[in-house]
This record gives structure tokens, C-alpha cells and sequence, in this order.
């Protein structure tokens, strides 16, 4: 099902693209980039709409809320995970969402202990992490770090 939309978002963004470089809104050189950049725009709204839709359904708004803030966040820094095709991110990201709201967030409402114990020992291993990059990275003599 999500495979046919994500045919008919590609085909809909062709369109689009192709009625602004019609009007002389956008140069045909950017016409690509115009594509890709509404094809992206159309899926994240559809994303959004699904959470907010099942945010109502679970009556976890809130939850939701604290979700997407903290997760779009890192996914958009980080650059995320990249799936193979648009279904296959929008279940996996919709599987996180269920299981972040349903399983761990009530979980560590009840065991705060745990939480905070968990966020020591990410904060630790983040530190040692960054430290350790700081290590490699060490600036010698406008020699430029590349991680690979």
C-alpha cells in the first residue's frame, strides 16, 4: 500500500516541480532538487499525521509530544537510520514510536531508579566516546580528521 503512495508522492512531486519550472518560479537545473526536497516534505507530513492520529487513538499525547521532540531531533542531527525505500522507513519508524510510548515511557514512569541509572551510564559512554574522537582528531599541523 505505502509502496503505490510513495509512487504516487514521486509522480505528484514531478508535477509540482515541473508546473514551477513551467511558471519560471525555479530554474530547470534545480528541477531535481525541487522534486526530491516536496517528496521529502509530503512523506514527513504524512508521518506526522499518522503520529498525531494514533497519538489521539492511544490517548498518548503528551508522550507523543516528548517523541517527537526528542527523537526527530536526534534522527534529523544524527541523520538517522536509511531505509530502502519509504515503507520500510515509516514502519520502522512507526514501530519505534509504539514501542518508545506504549512500553518504555510508562516503564520508566514507574521505575525512575532505572531511568536514572540508565542516563549515568549513557552519559558516561558518550563522554568516553566523544573523548576518544577528541583523541583521534587530535589537530596535528592542519591535517584534517576524517573518521572512516
Amino acid at each position: 500500500m505505502l509502496e503505490g503512495l510513495s509512487v504516487m508522492i514521486h509522480s505528484f512531486a514531478i508535477r509540482f516541480a515541473d508546473f514551477l519550472v513551467n511558471e519560471d518560479a525555479v530554474k530547470n537545473e534545480n528541477r531535481d532538487e525541487y522534486v526530491y526536497r516536496f517528496e521529502i516534505l509530503v512523506e514527513k507530513a504524512i508521518v506526522y499525521l499518522v503520529f498525531f492520529q494514533l497519538a489521539i487513538g492511544l490517548k498518548l499525547f503528551a508522550a507523543t509530544v516528548f517523541f517527537l521532540l526528542f527523537f526527530m531531533t536526534l534522527r534529523g542531527w544524527t541523520g538517522g537510520f536509511h531505509a530502502s525505500t519509504y515503507f520500510r522507513c515509516f514502519v520502522g519508524t512507526i514501530g519505534i514510536y509504539l514501542v518508545c510510548v506504549i512500553v518504555l515511557i510508562p516503564y520508566f514512569k514507574e521505575h525512575q531508579v532505572y531511568l536514572l541509572f540508565l542516563l549515568v551510564i549513557a552519559s558516561i559512554f558518550v563522554f568516553f566516546l566523544h573523548q576518544l574522537i577528541i583523541l583521534i582528531c587530535k589537530p596535528k599541523e592542519n591535517i584534517t580528521c576524517r573518521l572512516q
